[in-house]
């Protein structure tokens, strides 16, 4: 690579990562950035690099190289002032400066005199520049907090409002967030509030607020009683900060907001989602510290709910080892709990050495009381399961081999061993056979204890009478236990001309057909015949086997899977194994649209998967069936309980969930809880951005984050990710989709009367498939654009519509185009011609059935009559309007607006008894 290459690589990196949110990736991008500049061996080059690791580094939490970086430039400004500068583009050394001392001041390895002679140094520096003193007395204010030296930070604070605010003052934001912050240490959390409403109705805001300070100020808000404003600000807040481990005090707040509002489920769910936060920047103790602090209040909740018994998943990796020690298995939370304590503590009286006061230690006490408050504020995305049900303990021998084929078949051979023992000292000779065939299986790879089991089961084989089958074993041996193999079917053929016994000709028949199911190019339709001719023989077991192959592996019509896996319910099979076709039915018939009975059979397997504690990933599978039949039966609020459920059980394996998160965050957000469902739609896309999900993948993601996004009213962000995901469909070669993805944009742009904005994204729809006759996103686009250009008074509008109505496919396309044409002449001011348009446009609804629509558009149509003050033309209409709406069961507002619009048009032509009449019509 050449050297011009070489920089081309540096300035995309740099761009690349400045487009990213902050956090490793960036970092990431800055670090590469860094080491080209070192390869090419051009120290200009990496110091401008480096500047720009400087903030990355700072802004997404790792603070030893951040400062490291920052000490490279600094010593290079140095040597030489004119080579390195202080000022690179955008990047300065002064205002890097300022974030220094609060690192220092974060950890207690350094002194308090380390941190004073560092303040010193800046000041001296920031004089000698000329610059200001807004960053230096920020920089000041900021330690002397942190280090709970609130009488100077109070003097620190009248010097910051009355300095003149300068280049290297800290945005209004920021410097509002620190204020509130010390109102809150000091205890005047009204005035706290207060600055807080001021901050946000002036849309103070930057790359680290809102966020922190509204998380700062939850508790303030709970106690305020305004708890609505502070669960949206919770959900705001961890939104904004969900990616970035520098925000680990936010997170913190989030936490303990989380344990006093009857959320410590939610609590509990978040700790372990970022609980590699607690080690990620070593040198903030600080943030440790604050984490530490309020995951001990969570699990203080949690235990206090009574789920101490609940599993901190994560939390035994290796890594927390510094923080929690050694320990012997998952923590459970009851257990860690006084260890988190511990920890939090420890780091606490470190800083209160270094500092001199007990401030630290204090705020760990005062966390230790919010034990003491409580508040009702439901956030839906967790909860706590009830306690399953315990496994029963096997009472008949039945029951103890089929527990024992579960435990087998769940790898758990030494648990097993001992239902298997006492099946043997139990059972008749049938049933020892049994039981020494389940040994053979776990035994098999050691050839000599598999045939001293397989002679033991021969033997009870003889004594319960079953010569054939005995015979039969002999013959063949471990063959039968082993996989199934074209050599084994063929020795086994041989089996079908020479026995009349039916269970030895149906297990011949079940091994061939396994053997031919398993070949590269399976003959599905011969296997199949060849089991049902096995069904008809075989007895037992062997029978339940073969249904069960019929229903899950031989490629049967979705009736036949059906038809065998009921049939495979009437036997005594094990737990699981009914656990497993319930589940498999359930899907079968939430395939074939039949979703209570898929909804009544998934639930069915979910509690007796509860009962076997085994196979949590079959589990959690049964319990999405459950969750998206609730979904399509219209649900939403039990689908979130049962996906709750799901994604419980799956945390109990590797993996991720995608399919339960995505229909929890589609419960969520049809349950009417579009924050939390904005939540976990952006929690799926984080996964499959970091696993580079293919791009439609993705794109389709972003879309369901558009709807959470406009259902929470956050319109500017429901846009973006519109924008977002043309882009990646457009990536993925799916023009129609990128194009629907544009005329959504368009719709939301023209919602708000952003006319130019839509313009550009029908245009953009239109580009990627303006070309093809038979695109409904073309005719979408079509009459967007025809709708925003009436808006910009352009008449060129209605070429548009009448290509849009060339094009149409569905039904109804004539009083859709007139109703199109009507709005953009009432735009464009032809209100004549727009009230005729209106008219003509119910009739066609009125034909077509839509009379509720047709009262809507009769409606524009007397309303524009009455503008022109052709009150008396306008009088029938409305009042058709009117009994049109009520007769069609209309949405009361439209009832309301007819009644009161006929009554003022009433009014004006002064017949006022006839209009407080039709005002009476109003609904209540």
């Amino acid at each position: 690579m050449s050297k011009q290459d070489s920089r081309r690589e540096i300035e995309e990196l740099i761009e690349a990562a400045r487009r990213m949110p902050d956090g490793p990736a960036a970092i990431a991008k800055a670090r590469r950035a860094v080491e080209i500049a070192q390869e090419l061996e051009d120290e200009r080059l990496e110091y401008r690099a480096r500047m720009f690791l400087t903030n990355e580094a700072e802004m997404g939490g790792e603070s030893e190289l951040s400062l490291s970086s920052f000490s490279w430039c600094l010593s290079k400004h140095d040597s030489d002032p004119e080579r390195f500068p202080i000022k690179v583009e955008h990047h300065s050394l002064l205002w890097y400066y300022k974030w220094m001392p609060n690192t220092l001041a974060s950890s207690p390895v350094f002194s308090r005199q380390q941190i004073t002679t560092m303040l010193d140094d800046m000041e001296a520096r920031y004089q000698r520049a000329g610059a200001g003193m807004g960053g230096v007395l920020a920089a000041r204010y900021r330690v002397a907090g942190n280090l709970g030296d609130w009488d100077l930070a109070q003097e620190l604070y009248e010097q910051v409002l009355a300095t003149e605010r300068d280049q290297y003052s800290d945005c209004e934001a920021c410097t509002k967030a620190l204020f509130i912050f010390m109102f809150l240490a000091l205890g005047d959390e009204p005035r706290a509030l207060a600055l807080l409403d001021e901050t946000m109705q002036g849309r103070y805001w930057c790359a680290n607020q809102p966020s922190g300070m509204l998380a700062e100020t939850l508790l303030a808000k709970l106690r305020a009683g305004r708890l609505g404003e502070a669960k949206a600000d919770h959900t705001r807040s961890y939104r904004d900060i969900r990616s970035n481990p520098a925000r680990a005090g936010t997170l913190a707040c989030n936490l303990a907001f989380c344990a006093v509002t009857g959320n410590a489920a939610r609590g509990l769910a978040l700790l372990e989602r970022h609980l590699g936060w607690l080690g990620y920047d070593p040198l903030d103790v600080e943030g440790q510290r604050s984490l530490l602090t309020d995951a001990a209040v969570v699990l203080e909740a949690v235990v206090a709910d009574g789920h101490g018994g609940e599993l901190v998943r994560g939390a035994d990796k290796a890594e927390f080892t510094q923080f929690f020690g050694e320990h012997d298995g998952p923590w459970r939370a009851a257990d860690l709990l006084p260890v988190v304590w511990a920890a939090a503590e420890q780091r606490a009286r470190a800083f209160d050495e270094r500092n001199g006061n007990d401030y630290v230690s204090s705020c760990v006490a005062q966390r230790k009381e919010l034990l003491n408050e409580r508040y009702d504020v439901p956030v839906h995305t967790n909860a706590f399961l009830d306690a399953p049900p315990p496994t029963p303990e096997p009472e008949t021998v039945r029951e103890l081999l089929n527990r024992a084929r579960d435990l087998i078949t769940a790898g758990q051979s030494e648990d097993a061993e001992a239902m298997v023992e006492k099946a043997l000292s139990l059972g008749d000779a049938d049933e020892r056979a049994e039981a020494c065939g389940l040994k053979i299986n776990w035994v098999l790879p050691d050839e000599e204890a598999a045939q001293a089991w397989l002679a033991r089961r021969i033997t009870y084989l003889r004594e319960a009478g079953r010569e054939a089958l005995a015979d039969f074993t002999a013959r063949h041996g471990l063959l039968l236990w082993r996989d199934r193999t074209a050599e084994g079917a063929a020795a086994l053929r041989a089996e079908l001309d020479t026995t009349s016994d039916g269970q030895v000709r149906a297990m011949a028949k079940l091994y061939i057909a396994q053997a031919m199911l398993r070949e590269a190019e399976p003959d599905q339709e011969q296997a199949r015949a060849l089991l049902h001719e096995a069904v008809a023989e075989a007895r037992d077991l062997t029978k339940a086997q073969i249904l069960w192959l019929l229903g899950t592996e031989s490629g049967s019509a979705p009736e036949e899977v059906a038809h065998a896996l009921t049939q495979l319910l009437e036997f005594e099979i094990s737990d699981t194994w009914r656990a497993d076709v319930l589940r498999l039915l359930a899907g079968n018939h939430f395939n074939a649209g039949r979703m209570n009975q898929a909804l009544e059979l998934a639930d069915q397997s979910c509690e007796v998967f509860a009962r076997t504690r085994l196979f949590p990933q079959f589990h959690a599978m049964a319990a999405s069936i459950a969750g998206y039949a609730l979904l399509e039966l219209g649900r939403p609020a039990e689908a979130v309980v049962r996906f709750q459920y799901g994604l419980r059980e799956a945390a109990r394996m590797e993996g991720y969930p995608s399919q339960l998160r995505f229909g929890h965050a589609r419960a969520l957000l049809n349950a009417g809880h579009a924050a939390e469902a904005t939540e976990e739609f952006l929690h799926l896309l984080d996964y499959e951005e970091s696993h580079d999900a293919p791009p439609h993948v993705r794109a389709d993601t972003l879309n369901w984050v558009a709807n959470a996004h406009y259902a929470n009213e956050l319109y500017s962000a429901a846009l973006r990710c519109r924008e977002q995901s043309a882009a990646l469909f457009a990536e993925a070669g799916s023009p129609e989709q990128a194009a629907l993805m544009h005329n959504k944009a368009g719709d939301l742009l023209l919602e708000f009367r952003m006319w130019e904005d839509a313009l550009e994204q029908a245009q953009a729809a239109l580009a990627l498939v303006g070309d093809d006759p038979e695109s409904q996103m073309a005719v979408a686009a079509l009459e967007n654009r025809a709708t925003a250009k009436s808006g910009l008074g352009d008449d060129t509008c209605f070429a548009d519509i009448d290509a849009a109505a060339s094009r149409f496919r569905g039904e109804g396309g004539e009083p859709h185009t007139m109703e199109l044409r009507a709005r953009c002449l009432a735009r464009l001011k032809r209100t004549e011609e727009a009230s005729g348009a209106f008219l003509a446009a119910a009739d066609g609804y009125v034909q077509a059935g839509n009379q509720a629509w047709a009262a809507q558009l009769e409606w524009h149509a007397g309303q524009l009559l009455a503008e022109l003050d052709r009150k008396a033309d306008a009088e029938p209409i409305l009042r058709t309007a009117l009994d049109r709406a009520e007769q069609a069961g209309a949405h009361p507002n439209l009832v309301r607006a007819l009644a009161l619009s006929l009554g003022d048009v009433l009014e004006a032509l002064g017949r006022t008894g006839e209009a407080s009449a039709a005002r009476a019509r109003v609904p209540q």
